[in-house]
Formats: C-alpha cells, structure tokens, sequence
C-alpha cells in the first residue's frame, strides 16, 4: 500500500448511521475504492456522552464536531481538518489516516440542531469553529477530549477512547431568591395583616419594610452564592400583636428560587444544646457525660418546664412559648445518672424564632 500524500492527510471522510451509533463504510468524492479506505479512526459519542442526553430535548446535545491529531511523533503533532456538525446519534470517521500512526481526539459539542451550525469559511474548510445562518461565532457549550491515542489499522475503525466528562461551557446566569410573605400567611389573610418586613439573616442582603399585604414577591439576586442556605424573617402585626415567621431557601446557578416560609406566629422557642452551655473544663458530651435534663421557666414567672432526660447528642426544644425572657437551669448526667454539673443560661424568646439558650 502506497504512503497517502499531504494532500490526502487533509481530506476527512465521515459515514452517518442514520440513527444508529453503528458505524457504516460509504463512498464519496473524497474516496476511492483502494483498501485504504477501510481504514478509519472512529470518534464514537457513546464514549463521551456521559450523562449529557443525546435527543432533540431544550438542553441535550444536538450536534458535535470532532478534530482528531496525529501524536506519533510528540514533537510535532499534527491536526487534521476537523468533521463539520454531526448529530449526537452517529459515529465520525476519519479515513485518510496514515498507517501505523496514533490519534488523540477533542470534540467540541453544541445543543443546536446540526442545520444551524455550519464551519467558519465554508464546508470544504475543515474549520473547528462553527458560526450559525448570519455568520456569527457560536461557541460550543460542551467540550471533551479523548487522550487515549487509536492506532490507524488496516482495514479497520479504530476508536479513540480515554474520553473526559463532558465539561459544560454554558454561561452561568447569577443564582438569585425569591420572598413573597403571603406563604408565610397561613389562616390569616390580607384583611388580618396588611404589610410585611422582610428582614435577611445576612448582613450583606438589604431588608425590605412596608410590603403591602398581596403587594408580591421580593427578589434578592446581588451576592447570592449558589449552593448556599439563606435564612428570611418575615415579621408583622394582627392587631397590636406582633407576628414572625421564617423563610429559607438554597441558592441555585441559573435559577430564581422562591424560598419556604413557616407559618406567621405570635410564639417563639427556646432551644438548649448541652456543649454550648456545659462548663469550660466540662465534662462534654461523650467524654463523661451522658445525658442531661433542662428546667426553663419565664424569668417574669409563670411556671416551669421540664425536659426530663435525654441524651446529651440531642437538642432540647420549648414551643411554643410566649414572648419574652426565659432562664433554664441544666443538670449534666453520666452514664450511671449521677449529677456531674449544673449551670445556668437565658435567651430572649421572639415571635416567629427559636433562641439559643446561653450563658
């Protein structure tokens, strides 16, 4: 068999399996009947689609363009034109390949029919950059390479292989959070309460006072970092009676999340955790102590409540509780019951919020 020329080495034929990822020998213009064209490297989707959906779905992958490089020789790797648009459901076949010689692959991947891409300077150029109808550059939104070389064999498709998770190129839009108080209504309605304050737990989010009942929602999306939980107080007023609630949401890319908010309540809770109050020398929870049992009562009277025991990994809740100042006497306990501490601490108990008790 006769060395291919330059010339050749810049001429890629591709066969399209219809809907198959099979790959399938055509003949074209840029082929002849010689057994070197049965010889190929194959860029196969099913090794570079991970969990990117191939389908005609708002946001698959439509269509990819692969480029392969000759890398036998290191020093001096060579690019060969790259495909054109395929679609995602077949196999691309590069034959003029040379014997002998290895090939490492990259594809660059687009959610946009293969109709509405075609490569920059003509389909004849072999250019890896695609532009749509008007001639404008469309970047790829997945991009992949596939490191472990094929070698060109005789009378067979060579795959590539060692293909990386497709990486997402997509802009990520700024994450943002929506807080409409009337979720947090419950029974009540507009004619029971007729504004909101809407109060962020970070310093960093404005609060916003005033909101008419019914008025709508309040968007936050300056600073918001996905992945993170932010935290709302929506209070207002029946009557003289002041009314709170809690709203929370988790930030996400690209979304505008409408936050969880309780129920509007004129009650509050008291929450005891045994290593916030234990002593300084302790003994802590699991290095000696074992359990402990809360008595918290309103430090303006009016009786006393009573946790009885519970393990010192657990956290003691009072609800719902008046408005107000509250102190809690705690007994630490070991494993045998016996007393091994007390201490006391306070907290001031808010409509609509759980208070730490501390020292």
């Amino acid at each position: 068999m006769s060395r291919p020329s330059l010339r050749a080495l810049a001429l890629v034929a591709l066969s399209i399996a219809g809907a198959s990822l099979a790959p399938a020998c055509t003949e074209d213009s840029t082929t002849s009947t010689d057994s070197i064209t049965t010889t190929a490297i194959a860029v196969d989707p099913l090794s570079f689609l991970g969990d990117v959906p191939c389908s005609p779905q708002p946001g698959a992958m439509r269509t990819y363009v692969a480029t392969i490089t000759d890398v036998t020789d290191p020093t001096a790797p060579f690019t060969l034109p790259s495909s054109g648009p395929l679609s995602c459901s077949v196999v691309a076949l590069f034959r003029y390949v040379v014997l002998g010689h290895t090939y490492t692959a990259e594809v660059d991947a687009y959610d946009i029919p293969g109709d509405g891409l075609a490569p920059f300077g003509g389909a004849s150029s072999g250019s890896r950059a695609m532009v749509d109808s008007e001639g404008v550059l469309v970047p790829p939104r997945w991009t992949t390479s596939c490191a472990q070389p094929a070698l060109a064999t005789e009378y067979q498709e060579a795959a590539v292989s060692g293909c990386a998770a497709l990486e997402d190129r997509a802009p990520q839009t700024a994450a943002a959070l929506r807080v409409d108080p009337s979720r947090a209504l419950g029974a009540l309605g507009c004619d029971d309460v007729s504004a909101f304050d809407v109060s962020p737990e970070d310093p960093s989010l404005p609060a916003v006072t005033g909101l008419a009942c019914g008025a709508g929602a309040v968007d936050f999306d300056e600073g918001i970092v996905p992945g993170a939980t932010y935290g709302f107080r929506v209070t207002a007023q029946l009557g003289a009676a002041p009314l709170a609630a809690r709203c929370f949401a988790v930030a996400e890319a690209g979304r505008t999340v409408t936050a969880t908010c309780d129920a509007l309540t004129s009650k509050g809770s008291l929450s005891v955790a045994f290593n916030d109050v234990a002593p300084e020398r302790g003994p802590f929870c699991g290095t000696g102590a074992d359990s402990f049992e809360v008595q918290a009562f309103p430090l303006n009277g009016g009786g006393t409540y009573l946790s009885g025991s519970v393990p010192c990994a657990d956290e003691v809740r009072f609800a719902p509780l008046e408005p107000g100042l509250y102190g809690a006497k705690v007994i630490a306990r070991g494993p045998d019951g016996a007393a091994l501490w007390s201490t006391l601490c306070g907290a001031s108990v808010s409509p609509g919020a759980t208070a730490a008790c501390t020292h």
